[in-house]
């Protein structure tokens, strides 16, 4: 019978109590809920009069079990001429299973209770307005287990608890609620199981004391939940299973104490979570499998003592959430396995002292996490696993600190690792990522981009401005580097200077092979960075660089890819002596005064080569700068025959000097 939430008297009575010699009141009363009735009993009632004179006699007031009407301490004032900030004494009072009913106002207000106990279990409380304003329970037990509150405002502002057990438990309400600056001196505090309707509830300012303080199960409609400015104490707080409905939550500047701050399996509907500025102390802090819903999450400015922030689990809907200058710390920060929708986490100017950041195993829809001018300290940072195929991790001028970092196994759209100092061991061996940003970072360990299975896939890479103090494992083929830095979009000069840290990089791996590699792709680079200065001189800058920058292809990377293939080398010095072989028999047939004459024999002497023989042999002779003299050039092939020598000259040099490199590594 606890929805209806209106009352109809149609008969009162008179009853004598047998053996005793008392009368009392009892009324036929009809219970509607919405104008429908939905049942009707005989009760015991008590009007207004009644308990103006009980207080006014000051004796004990036992409303278990009855109807009591109008109960209103502001006319009970009026009634006596008491200032309206006299406080009212009630004795002992008993009022289970008791109905509070008023069309106007249920007051307590300026109460204060004395005696054992104040003892409303199981009672209702129906009208417009239900006031406990100021109410004072130091000196007695309250109980308001299992009660019903409706209207259309409950108001325990400025009440002040003793030292008891505070036991709201299983309690429902209806309407605006304000449990706002009230003091409770200590003891547990006891909200478990309360249904607090819809509506908008405010606690803002209130303290809690140093007991444990229990919100365990409770149910939240729609409307603001306001705990701003809230004093938990040091003891235990838990809002563990508890459903937030829809609308702001709001626990702005809110101090826990030392105890457990525990959220888990909570659910918040749509509307804005506010945690800025709360105070969380030491010890661990909860919010495992829980639901956040819709709306912004902030973290800005909170501050946390020695203990874990524990988030695994957890679903974040559409909306930011956000850590701004939030201090952690000691201890763990855990987002393993969490789901996030479309979301964009920030961590802004946060400070972790010593702790792991884990996000192991997460995964997000669409957005993107950004870690942005942080200090992080001793501790694990951890996004290994993580499925983020269309989504963004953005490391902005970070400090990792001493701990080591991991994306092994993930998935990102985006890793963006902009101006960031990394000191330890950091496993990058993802299994997909659109884009690789490691630009403009300080890198003083080891990176590990080289899985030996082969499954990296990485579309995009960008190590403009790297400071490579320590070492990049990375697989040059497998990778496909070279494609990667040449399609992006950069200059030729920064290309440059990417390959050029890579070849360093692979000279101090050993890698010889792929130093040689990212060597031709840097001189390869430099020369079009230069090509594109000379372009901006003018036109005859421009004629000659373009000249310049053609001979350097041709000689220094076709004929033997900058002294790093000698196999190249010896096959351009092959195709050049049977070019000039070649060009020595078509010279003849032009010009036949341009031949080769033998200085030992008459040309018609039967020792004497053949044409052919003669231009293979003299080319041989002149190309590898022998000069043995038997046969030598005349008219225009001596001029072809000095080019020869001294082409052959370079080329030998260029062999010697790319063989000797292979050989002394």
């Amino acid at each position: 019978m606890d929805n209806f939430n209106k009352i109809k008297i149609i008969d009162k009575k008179k009853k004598g109590l047998p053996y005793v010699g008392q009368v009392e009141n009892y009324a036929t009363v009809e219970f509607y809920h919405d104008d429908k009735l939905i049942d009707t009993k005989e009760i015991k009632y008590i009007d207004q009069e009644t308990i103006f004179n009980l207080l006014e006699k000051g004796q004990d007031l036992d409303l278990s079990d009855t109807l009591v009407l109008d109960f209103n301490l502001d006319k009970y004032r009026e009634k006596l001429q008491l200032s309206p900030s006299y406080t009212v004494e009630i004795k002992n009072l008993l009022a289970r299973n008791a109905i509070f009913y008023s069309e106007e106002e249920i007051n307590f207000r300026r109460s204060v209770f004395t005696g054992p106990v104040a003892d409303f279990q199981d009672a209702y409380f129906i009208a417009p307005v239900i006031n406990f304003q100021e109410s004072n329970f130091e000196q007695t037990e309250e109980n308001f287990h299992s009660c019903i509150f409706k209207g259309e405002e409950i108001n325990f502002n400025n009440s002040v608890f003793g030292e008891s057990i505070h036991d709201f438990r299983n309690s429902k309400f209806e309407g605006k609620k304000l449990f706002e600056n009230i003091t409770f001196k200590s003891g547990e505090i006891d909200f478990v199981g309360v249904d607090f309707g819809s509506g908008d509830i405010s606690f803002t300012g209130t303290h809690f004391g140093n007991g444990r303080v229990l919100f365990r199960l409770s149910v939240f409609g729609q409307g603001r939940k306001d705990f701003s400015r809230v004093n938990f104490g040091q003891g235990d707080v838990s809002f563990e299973k508890v459903e937030f409905g829809d609308g702001d939550v709001n626990f702005r500047s809110t101090i826990f104490g030392n105890g457990k701050k525990d959220f888990r399996r909570c659910s918040f509907g749509e509307g804005k979570k506010n945690f800025s500025n709360a105070i969380f102390g030491h010890g661990t802090v909860e919010f495992v499998s829980t639901e956040f819903g819709q709306g912004k999450l902030s973290f800005k400015l909170a501050e946390f003592g020695r203990g874990n922030i524990d988030f695994h689990y957890c679903h974040f809907g559409d909306g930011d959430v956000q850590f701004d200058k939030t201090n952690f710390g000691e201890g763990d920060l855990d987002f393993r396995a969490v789901d996030f929708d479309n979301c964009r986490v920030i961590f802004n100017r946060i400070e972790i002292a010593v702790g792991d950041i884990i996000f192991e195993a997460s995964q997000m829809k669409s957005g993107f996490i950004n870690f942005k001018n942080s200090i992080l300290g001793r501790g694990e940072f951890n996004f290994s696993n993580c499925i983020y195929p269309e989504s963004d991790i953005i490391i902005e001028n970070v400090d990792f600190g001493q701990g080591s970092m991991s994306f092994k196994a993930s998935k990102f759209r985006k890793i963006i690792f902009s101006g960031s100092q990394i000191n330890n061991y950091f496993d990058l061996r993802v299994n997909e990522c659109q884009l690789l940003d490691l630009s403009e970072t300080v890198i003083k360990d080891v990176i590990d981009l080289k899985s030996y299975t082969g499954n990296i896939t990485i579309h995009s890479i960008d190590l403009r401005g790297v400071r490579l103090l320590g070492l990049i494992y990375i697989s040059w083929k497998n990778l496909n580097v070279k494609e990667l830095i040449l399609k992006q979009e950069s200059s030729w000069e920064e290309k440059a200077e990417q390959f050029r840290m890579l070849k360093e990089n692979f000279r101090n791996l050993g890698m010889y092979i792929e130093e040689d590699l990212a060597y031709v792709e840097f001189k390869r680079a430099e020369a079009k960075a230069l090509l594109e200065k000379r372009k901006q001189k003018g036109l005859l800058s421009n004629i000659t660089g373009r000249i310049s920058h053609w001979l350097k292809i041709l000689i220094m990377d076709k004929m033997g890819h900058y002294a790093t293939n000698p196999m190249r080398v010896l096959l351009s010095m092959a195709i050049v002596y049977l070019s000039f072989t070649l060009a020595y028999l078509l010279l003849e047939l032009w010009d036949p005064t341009a031949q080769i004459v033998s200085s030992l024999f008459p040309p018609d002497d039967p020792h004497v080569l053949g044409k052919v023989a003669k231009a293979f042999y003299h080319s041989a002779i002149t190309f590898l700068t022998i000069g043995y003299g038997d046969y030598y050039p005349n008219g225009a092939s001596r001029w072809l025959s000095a080019v020869e020598g001294f082409i052959g000259l370079f080329m030998m040099s260029y062999f010697t000097v790319a063989f000797v490199r292979k050989i002394l590594r």
